[in-house]
């Protein structure tokens, strides 16, 4: 095998692993709503095409109507063991919003890869359905 192989096989990997990182992280989204709210749905997400920034929109039931969440809610807490008397340190929690904005920047790719998208209106969202 050659540089030029060996280069491109690894950043196929690096692609792969990047990817896979992008959807345990909005599994870990869609469980966290899930559990807090058993009556939704779906979370749409609205994209920025020109800057590449990600915003939260509504958390919708069944019906389409909008229930009330926390997008700066705790999901996932980060903990240090080894504080200075042996207690556990919260380093820095994840909230909504940042693993759905760590998720969809780690993915370099099209949304429609992570997210499906409304036939009619083009917005895309985070199906909560799927998966109960």
């Amino acid at each position: 095998m050659n540089a030029h192989t060996v280069l491109a096989a690894a950043e196929t990997k690096l692609l792969r692993a990047t990817r896979a990182y992008a959807r345990k992280l909005l599994g870990l989204l869609a469980d966290h709503l899930r559990c807090h709210h058993p009556h939704a749905v779906r979370l749409t997400v609205y994209a920025d095409q020109l800057t590449g920034e990600y915003f939260i929109g509504e958390l919708l039931d069944s019906h389409g109507e909008t229930m009330a969440f926390d997008p700066g809610s705790v999901v996932v807490l980060r903990t240090e063991t080894d504080g200075p008397f042996g207690e556990s340190i919260t380093v820095g929690p994840h909230t909504v919003t940042d693993l759905l904005h760590r998720a969809l920047s780690t993915h370099d790719g099209p949304l429609t890869k992570l997210l499906r998208t409304e036939q009619h209106t083009g917005e895309h969202y985070l199906d909560l359905a799927q998966g109960r």
